[in-house]
């Protein structure tokens, strides 16, 4: 009888935590791999206008995805929340992240693929996707050099 009341309790909570309006797990993009790959000594990838609550603490990973839908984790940038507080957006211009030795290792296995799908996802501090946060980027821009 007592393990009722608990299944009723995490099923309510799961609905109160479920996506919010304008919330959504992942991000997706097509981007073209940029011809000196091989040589370039360092790749960075930038997320352009990346925007998150400013009450929530973040950490933003990038996968590549291969044609079976396989993911490969490029690299990852934390954000600090302002305060837990804080209310309303923050956009972060152009965040850097440098992604050289992984993405040499994915275009190494991927040697046929001429454009790249990226998932942008802000994650907690464990680990675990924030499903439940308004968030966006608008585009992801792939230099190397």
């Amino acid at each position: 009888m007592r393990t009722l009341p608990r299944l009723l309790f995490a099923l309510s909570l799961a609905v109160l935590m479920g996506p919010g309006p304008g919330a959504k797990e992942v991000e997706t993009f097509s981007v073209d791999l940029p011809a000196n790959i091989a040589e370039a000594a360092t790749v960075m990838l930038y997320l352009q206008d990346l925007r998150l609550p400013r009450n929530q603490p973040a950490v933003v990973r990038v996968w590549a995805v291969d044609e079976n839908g396989s993911e490969a984790l490029l690299g990852s940038y934390g954000v600090l929340a302002d305060s837990t507080e804080a209310s309303g957006m923050r956009t972060v211009p152009n965040v850097p992240i440098e992604i050289t030795r992984n993405l040499k290792d994915w275009v190494s296995k991927h040697r046929q693929e001429k454009k790249l799908t990226l998932r942008v996802r802000p994650m907690d501090g464990k680990g675990k996707p924030l499903a439940h946060i308004e968030w966006g980027v608008r585009g992801i821009a792939i230099v190397g050099k």
